[in-house]
């Protein structure tokens, strides 16, 4: 007799705690089942999907997308929200955890790889993670090379550069791409 849709003083519901605690997939089907909406948003913009793509679990997120959830929600681009909510869409999580399979499946969902926030695009997220293959999966689907974030003003060839994991070979490979190496 719970309210499934009950939330904390920070816009939590119990959907969103589960899905991004890793292994939690039984239990997000059960909120699910019992109606959870599956895209509500905390105070901070966050959204069950984020917090399961963030915790990298695949099968939460594919549980929240056969339910109907937005695979391209945005978070509040508030200060907190970028801050408490991570700032990140589903696509630009698992680009910096450098989480192939999961970007595989958002992108099949319909991910939008230019797509972004102030924080910038799933590709510039991917290069400050250091992640070269999620990089390559984000260009072969289309992510524009040179697109800038609105906080740094860095293209993914700065965050390549200048990330604490640097990688040569994803500097390489988006200047093979035709990264602007004068930008």
């Amino acid at each position: 007799g719970a309210e499934v849709n009950a939330r904390s003083a920070t816009g939590n519901s119990a959907l969103m705690l589960a899905a991004r605690k890793h292994g939690n997939a039984a239990l997000v089907k059960r909120l699910l089942g019992s109606g959870a909406e599956v895209d509500a948003k905390n105070v901070f913009g966050a959204t069950a999907l984020m917090g399961a793509v963030a915790a990298g679990d695949v099968d939460c997120v594919r549980l929240l997308l056969d339910n109907g959830a937005d695979v391209n929600a945005v978070p509040a681009m508030t200060p907190e929200g970028f801050i408490f909510g991570g700032g990140r869409t589903p696509l630009m999580w698992a680009a910096f955890r450098g989480d192939e399979p999961m970007l595989k499946l958002l992108l099949a969902c319909g991910a939008k790889v230019a797509g972004s926030t102030p924080q910038g695009t799933a590709l510039s997220h991917a290069a400050w993670g250091g992640h070269a293959g999620t990089a390559r999966l984000l260009l072969d689907a289309g992510a524009p090379v040179d697109q800038r974030d609105l906080i740094a003003n860095y293209t993914p060839l700065h965050w390549a550069a200048s990330s604490e994991r640097l990688d040569a070979g994803l500097v390489q490979l988006l200047i093979q791409h035709r990264a602007d190496v004068n930008a």
